[in-house]
């Protein structure tokens, strides 16, 4: 039987009610599930596994006293884990979730609350990790918390989603997804200040997973025994890397973004001539339509016409631009007889910035055409 499915329907539907699961004591669970909570790993100096007679590294307060905390012993609700400064550990909960805990850090077993320190989770079902007044609740995902004694805390999300919420509603709750993070600090006789999430720094997702991937080499994988599941599978180092590849990716993608690469000249403009002084010509203006090729990464295309009398071609008068999406335009409309006409077209992409200009081409209007 898993944690989730030990808690009593009670609290099922309290913690359904505020949206973030933190089994909490007074939720109780049978004995067979307490047990298999498990010390699983002590690992000293981030460098090598505990010996068995080795003491003092890290604490367990059960009752009301302290005991020896060794590797693979048993934990139950309500214990207080205490890492020392030279001592990591990791916890195994029966339904695969880990918890990993750094030096001088310390969280009553149940989720994981009263936590000081810093802490990395890797989540099978839905667990929280409460601070003194904040609670990081997910389901099935990867983060890390790392709190202070005046009670500021810090979350940075490897996989998933992360709710963070006041255990004194001071703010709404926060909603993080993989490679963001958020401090949230703790309210100083006025009203906190929501949290924001933030794009979690590059140095701040490979000092986690400095120190996780220690562990995780030296720590013993888990026994079958663990309610049929094995622990979460993606290691530290595969989130981290995943996290900056996206972030390397959307770097580049706001580079391409603010300096786009410049658009091409529509190739195969179509009719006219380059030479003004020998422009094509055309007998049947009223049907006529510009028309090019298309140009990679165009939005749309800017067509400008100019006019002067076949008499004094030199006479330019630029007519209204015109933007089209497609790769022609008729014309017909706006010319009139014995005028020659110069156009040109530009691509222009998604922020209206406009490529380089066609070559220009000539035509007069010889033929039956419209005269006003």
């Amino acid at each position: 039987m898993t944690m989730i499915g030990s808690v009593s329907a009670r609290c099922v539907a309290a913690l359904a009610f505020i949206g973030v699961v933190s089994m909490l004591m007074g939720c109780g669970t049978p004995a067979a599930a307490q047990n298999s909570i498990t010390l699983a790993a002590v690992v000293v100096d981030g460098q090598r596994a505990a010996q068995a007679n080795e003491s003092g590294l890290v604490r367990v307060y059960r009752g009301d006293r302290w005991i020896d905390g060794r590797a693979e012993m048993s934990l139950q609700p309500g214990d207080q884990v205490v890492t020392g400064p030279t001592a990591y550990a990791l916890i195994r909960y029966p339904s695969g979730t880990e918890v990993y805990m750094r030096p001088d850090s310390r969280g009553r077993i149940g989720s994981f609350t009263d936590f000081v320190g810093e802490v990395f989770a890797k989540i099978r079902g839905a667990f929280a990790i409460q601070t003194s007044f904040v609670s990081a609740g997910a389901e099935g995902t990867a983060y890390l918390v790392r709190s202070t004694s005046s009670g500021d805390a810090t979350v940075v999300v490897f996989d998933g989603i992360v709710n963070v919420a006041s255990l004194t509603n001071a703010w709404a709750p926060v909603k993080l997804g993989a490679g963001a993070m958020t401090v949230a600090s703790a309210p100083a006789g006025r009203a906190a200040a929501a949290p924001q999430p933030m794009r979690a720094s590059t140095d701040e997702v490979n000092r986690a997973r400095a120190w996780v991937e220690r562990v995780e080499r030296l720590a013993p994988p888990p026994p079958p025994q663990y309610g049929g599941h094995a622990a979460t599978t993606l290691a530290v180092g595969g989130l981290a890397a995943l996290i900056i590849a996206n972030h390397e990716r959307e770097d580049r993608d706001a580079a391409a973004s603010s300096h786009p690469t410049p658009l091409a000249a529509p190739p195969r403009a179509v009719p006219g001539s380059p030479i003004a002084e020998r422009p094509s010509l055309v007998y049947d203006c009223r049907s006529l339509a510009l028309s090019w090729a298309g140009v990679d990464g165009a939005s749309d295309y800017a067509v400008v016409i100019a006019a002067a009398p076949l008499a004094t071609p030199t006479a330019w008068r630029r007519l209204p631009a015109t933007t089209v999406r497609e790769t022609r335009i008729a014309v017909g409309e706006m010319l009139r007889l014995n005028n020659v006409y110069r156009w040109t077209v530009q691509a222009r992409n998604a922020q209206g910035q406009a490529g380089a200009a066609s070559t220009p081409l000539h035509f007069a209007c010889v033929g039956d055409t419209r005269t006003r």
